[in-house]
């Protein structure tokens, strides 16, 4: 199993309501999560390689890319 990396999901519209069941299906799929956006339908966490393929086609997954985000360091 490869290292988890941090990855960013979009729900559909559809799901929108229901994007903290979302959220617990994604991460009985192999998904950690550490937030969920209810206001955006955004939800955020980290996840294998190998299971990218399995989460994208769950019910209520619009997107799910790898999160591009990153932070520098002021000196």
């Amino acid at each position: 199993m490869t290292e988890p990396k941090k990855v960013v999901v979009v729900v559909t519209d559809a799901a929108l309501k229901d994007v903290k069941n979302v959220a617990e299906t994604l991460a009985v799929g192999g998904m950690t999560i550490n937030h969920v956006l209810p206001m955006t339908g955004v939800i955020t966490g980290s996840c294998a390689e190998e299971n990218k393929a399995t989460l994208r086609a769950m019910p209520g997954v619009q997107s799910l890319e790898d999160d591009m985000t990153s932070t520098t360091c002021a000196e």
